[in-house]
């Protein structure tokens, strides 16, 4: 088998070499203040001064991670890389002088180490992430790849390869067991993660446990928002994926694009992996040639792309590639380390690997620290908050008449209720007939001072109390409104596993996805909500509430 690095190894290695680099400009900058200084650059002084390594490498993990700049799309976009790692570098400089000038003792820090260690670093690092995309976007150095199933799963997948780790992966084709398929060329052009609304057929509702009852669904048009409810929704049929439910198949809207059965156009493409790139794509044969193709093209990895139980020659394949020393990866899984989601629609027979059924919330220490963390959190945030209460609530008072507070009923961990607080940003009277009412991007309802509120998102700084409370949590899931959650719990797959750890302020689907507006994005917004229940941890809560504070001096906020 030849050699080549998995993805995550591939991100270990840039990790790796930017913290050589870290601690090398962080040796330099000490050798430029101990020359200015006139001090000695020996032992002695670098053992004085080995705090600096520690603290600068630290920092730069934290702040990288903060901005995303070892995601797996910038990782090789050249342009938000660099201006992930100016953001990096920007991060840490604001930190350390916000400790040098209000926290440490007037001279006790140097203030030019880290401005020398900052621009040092920020030229080696960009030139090293330039140099590794030249790298890596030789055939050489990407890892060959087969995909086994040319249905709905494996197009998706190879889509999103193709957006985001197309410089990782070359795509060898695919290995399918339908007789129309073989020869054929199979598209992978399309929108990338974002596939039909739902993968049931019309007139049912899916659950966890299977299909339920039927249910009525109707198109409907966008309607108005209410006050604090940010996240919208629109009504839509719901279509069905494939391998979801036997029996069903989907819509004519919901059916990807048609297969190109023309060996002829294998040739014109001078039968180049690398031509089908972000085009088509061919079926290279059936699981009794998986060996051999795995062996003739140098193939590293495959990826099984099936919603349904392996047939024995495809097990005897998978079990003869495993003993060559070749990985097999399950879709949904490598699906999941590259969107930051969880494939709702593809997980088929899977789904006892890919949704969060084993998750730190079931723990014992995870919970308690977490708990501990939103107590002390809240009460830091409500100290702050209490100086800044006055001012926001004369100015919401002057802006226009009605209360400083709203509150309204959301629903919680284990289908809890309870009355979500906010600050008022609409007009009063704002659901005058007392139904709830959806969102819109512009709602002429918010008030001038409302506005400004929701762009930084301090409407939602009064939930601290609901964390004290234990209705709600720093990180998770954004809570849904009863009448909301009832319709897409009937609409979208295993929806109600929101309900299994408590909301949030802030969220994964917050920070990655912003708000929703319908069907569709309440699907996609689910799957990066299982991702965060699945990947939960006191590290991915410290990466979203900060991420969560930058898009507040930001405003991002709607």
């Amino acid at each position: 088998m030849p050699f080549s690095l998995r993805l995550e190894e591939r991100r270990t290695l840039l990790i790796v070499v930017d913290l050589v680099f870290v601690n090398a400009t962080t040796l330099l900058a000490l050798w430029i203040m101990a020359a200015r200084a006139g001090w000695p650059f020996d032992r002695a002084y670098l053992l004085d001064q080995s705090g600096w390594f520690f603290f600068l490498s630290a920092f730069w993990l934290l702040s990288a991670f903060i901005n995303g700049f070892y995601d797996t799309r910038k990782i090789t976009d050249i342009s938000a890389a660099a201006i992930a790692l100016l953001r990096t570098i920007a991060l840490i400089t604001v930190a350390y002088f916000a400790i040098y000038f209000f926290l440490a003792t007037p001279g006790s820090l140097p203030r030019g180490v880290v401005g020398y260690q900052g621009a040092a670093s920020f030229i080696l690092i960009a030139l090293w992430r330039v140099l590794y995309v030249a790298l890596i976007q030789r055939p050489s150095f990407a890892r060959k790849v087969i995909i086994v199933g040319g249905g709905w799963a494996g197009r998706t997948i190879a889509q999103a390869i193709n957006g985001y780790a197309k410089a990782h992966y070359q795509i060898v084709g695919f290995v399918d067991d339908d007789p129309a398929k073989q020869g054929a060329l199979i598209p992978i052009d399309g929108n990338l993660g974002r596939p039909r609304a739902s993968p049931f057929p019309d007139g049912y509702s899916p659950s966890p446990e299977g299909v339920v009852a039927p249910a009525t669904v109707q198109t409907t048009a966008p309607v108005p928002v209410s006050e604090g409810a940010p996240e919208p929704v629109l009504s839509q049929t719901p279509e069905r994926s494939e391998g979801a439910v036997e029996g069903w198949s989907p819509s004519p809207a919901a059916r990807p694009a048609p297969i190109k059965n023309h060996k002829s156009e294998i040739s014109e493409q001078s039968g180049d992996p690398a031509t089908y790139a972000g085009r088509n794509l061919p079926v290279l044969g059936t699981s009794h040639d998986l060996v051999r193709l795995v062996k003739e093209n140098g193939v590293s990895e495959v990826i099984l792309a099936v919603s349904h139980n392996a047939s024995s020659a495809l097990m005897q394949g998978i079990l003869d590639c495993k003993e060559q020393g070749v990985q097999i990866t399950l879709m949904p899984v490598l699906y999941e380390q590259l969107a930051g989601q969880i494939p709702i629609e593809h997980i088929g027979d899977n789904w006892n690997v890919a949704l969060p059924l084993d998750s730190a919330e079931a723990g014992g220490f995870y919970p308690m620290a977490k708990r501990l963390f939103d107590i002390a959190g809240a009460l830091v945030g409500l100290a702050l908050f209490a100086i800044l209460l006055p001012f926001i609530a004369l100015a919401i008072r002057l802006d226009s008449p009605g209360p400083i507070f709203y509150r309204h009923e959301r629903v919680g961990k284990g289908g809890k209720r309870f009355n979500l607080i906010k600050l008022r940003t609409m007009i009063q009277n704002a659901e005058p007939d007392g139904h709830a009412l959806r969102a819109q991007a512009h709602d002429s309802r918010v008030t001038r001072v409302g506005r400004l509120l929701r762009k930084m998102r301090l409407d939602e700084m009064p939930q601290l109390v609901n964390i004290l409370k234990s209705d709600m949590s720093a990180v998770g899931p954004r809570p849904e409104r009863p009448e909301h959650l009832a319709e897409l719990d009937k609409l979208i797959p295993f929806h109600r596993l929101r309900n299994s750890v408590k909301p949030g302020m802030a969220g994964w689907a917050v920070v990655n996805y912003d708000y929703i507006d319908s069907i569709e994005d309440a699907r996609i917004r689910l799957q990066y909500d299982l991702y965060y229940i699945k990947h939960q941890s006191l590290w991915l809560d410290l990466i979203i509430l900060l991420r969560t504070m930058g898009h507040m001096l930001m405003l991002r906020g709607r």
